[in-house]
């Protein structure tokens, strides 16, 4: 009696569940939200081939994150403005058209506004979602998270089975562009509709009426109808550096391994590079361990002055990947593929316990502003590994031919 509960304890508590509609629902717009901005990743290849241009697959990250880094840092200061549904309608027409544009453009500088739409769409569609948890109970954010791990496996998994199946990229494009149309059934009609939305004016439809745990613990649901100031906001970006630095950090390591390193990390005559390049096998494994991770945090949560070790061992990892692209001293393509995997482990760890650790510490309107403004920081760290890795991995490959 008198003990303080763990913050985390109350995952396993039977009486404190959300609504299951809705972690299905954010669980299905978390895996479409990120789908076309992992495509795009795995289509690289495919995306540079045309007009005999020879460019660093880091120009595709920059086109897929440079966008979203934008959007994510403009929109946190306005975005609550635009009611969520229409928010939903602009993500949805702009992942169906990142697949379509570059499918029937032979130009390569054209295909690019691909990569641009998605970036854009995953931008919009993150912000949007993780704000919409604030009205909902916590598990809804792992829902989400868990969601968009799925999405790494979903988009590279299903690219590399099209990239099998299918010779052209044209008709690959074109059979990935149907999922992104399921967030519009998911959002307005499975999504469950708490009475802080309607009192935050956001015009939403939806089924059921689902409390939030705001107002089960009696908490008022008018305060998210009054605006933060930008001072307030101000405020609460200096109290999430904690939460930010080591999601950046950990982000730019992985995007400078997985765009600017792995291209170099080559083995040809392996099993594996029979039936797709390395490059394709490299995504798929670092979207299994994003997606097992991101769904951890109901099994294996960090606390939140833990979460610079994430940070740490992906620096390692980055580290160890140069030296090893460099000097060719690993034989195998095997073993390379169980540090892909760790990478990605990592990379879905500090996602989704940021997140968890943020909905933990803030609540209401600070909540919804905290979860959307974040995303802000990894974005700058992408943008950073993809203008990084342009010389990065010219630098590695000179390396390699040298001494490898």
């Amino acid at each position: 009696m008198g003990k303080k509960r763990n913050s985390y304890e109350h995952l396993a508590d039977p009486r404190d569940r959300a609504h299951p509609r809705d972690l299905v629902a954010f669980f299905i717009c978390g895996l479409i939200n990120n789908y076309a901005y992992v495509v795009m990743l795995s289509a690289a290849g495919d995306l540079l081939s045309s007009g005999g241009y020879v460019m660093p697959f880091s120009v595709v990250l920059l086109a897929d994150i440079l966008p979203c880094f934008l959007i994510q840092f403009a929109a946190p200061w306005f975005m609550a403005a635009i009611p969520y549904w229409v928010r939903v309608l602009v993500v949805t027409v702009l992942s169906v058209a990142s697949f379509l544009i570059p499918a029937f453009c032979e130009d390569v500088f054209v295909k690019l506004i691909g990569p641009v739409c998605a970036s854009l769409a995953s931008g919009l569609g993150e912000i949007t979602f993780l704000a919409l948890t604030s009205h909902y109970h916590k598990n809804t954010v792992s829902a989400f998270s868990s969601g968009t791990g799925g999405a790494g496996i979903a988009g590279s998994m299903s690219y590399l089975g099209l990239s099998i199946a299918i010779r052209s990229p044209k008709t690959r494009l074109i059979a990935s562009c149907f999922l992104p149309v399921l967030t519009l059934p998911c959002y307005f009609f499975l999504m469950t509709t708490p009475p802080s939305l309607r009192k935050h004016g956001s015009g939403e439809s939806g089924g059921l009426i689902n409390p939030t745990e705001e107002e089960a613990a009696g908490e008022s649901i008018e305060d998210f109808a009054l605006p933060l100031t930008f001072t307030e906001k101000l405020r609460l970006m200096k109290r999430l550096l904690p939460f930010m630095i080591p999601l950046a950090t950990v982000y730019f390591m992985e995007y400078l391994v997985n765009q600017s390193i792995d291209p170099v990390l080559l083995y040809p005559g392996s099993a594996p590079t029979r039936l797709a390049p390395e490059y394709t096998f490299y995504q798929a494994i670092y979207q299994v361990g994003v997606f097992i991770s991101r769904s951890s945090v109901n099994l294996l949560p960090i606390r939140k002055d833990l979460l610079f070790l994430p940070a740490l061992f992906q620096s390692i990892n980055m580290a160890l990947l140069s030296v090893i692209a460099v000097f060719n001293f690993v034989p195998s393509i095997y073993i390379i593929f169980v540090i892909i995997f760790w990478e990605g482990l990592l990379g879905g760890c500090i996602y989704v316990n940021t997140f968890w650790a943020i909905s933990e510490t803030f609540v209401r309107k600070d909540k919804e502003f905290c979860l959307g403004a974040t995303s802000m920081s990894y974005s700058l760290s992408i943008t950073g590994a993809a203008l990084v890795g342009l010389g990065w991995q010219v630098m590695l490959q000179n390396g390699r031919n040298r001494y490898g």
